[in-house]
């Protein structure tokens, strides 16, 4: 791992910081379903449907942040992952901005709470895009790195 570029590390460390914001997010829609569907507005939404909602994307957050934990550990990046997630990021903001600009009434905090939560997707996946990008460019076969694509 001597090798690895400074593009390489960088984006290990980005997929570090992004399973620690899935994990944790993921345990707090698992565990406080209730309040936060009452904080976002989802109750007056969605009825009781809510809480089970919230808890199955808490699940799926979890599931996400134990793959991005697994590719950054991994001796070598397993860089369509990688861009998978970078996709996944696109997804997720494409999906609260058509949530912010649907006719839902979710509360003045829930409003602004899916918006800064999107910002924050947003920077994870243009940050990913970018050190892709930049490996990309790099000799892949001295730092280590698979890339099939």
């Amino acid at each position: 791992m001597a090798n690895v570029s400074k593009y390489s590390a960088m984006l290990r460390n980005v997929l570090r910081l992004d399973a620690v914001m899935n994990v944790v997010s993921g345990a707090a829609l698992l565990f406080a379903a209730g309040s936060l569907s009452e904080l976002l507005g989802l109750n007056s939404i969605m009825g009781g449907s809510a809480n089970m909602t919230l808890q199955i994307i808490g699940v799926l957050l979890l599931v996400n942040g134990v793959g991005l934990f697994r590719n950054a550990a991994r001796e070598s990046l397993n860089l369509k992952e990688a861009a998978v997630s970078a996709m996944m990021d696109a997804a997720w903001v494409i999906g609260s901005a058509a949530l912010l600009f649907s006719s839902l009434a979710f509360t003045n905090t829930g409003w602004w709470l899916i918006a800064i939560i999107a910002d924050i997707v947003a920077v994870f996946g243009i940050a990913k895009y970018y050190l892709l990008h930049r490996i990309k460019g790099e000799n892949t076969v001295e730092s280590g790195l698979q890339y099939n694509g």
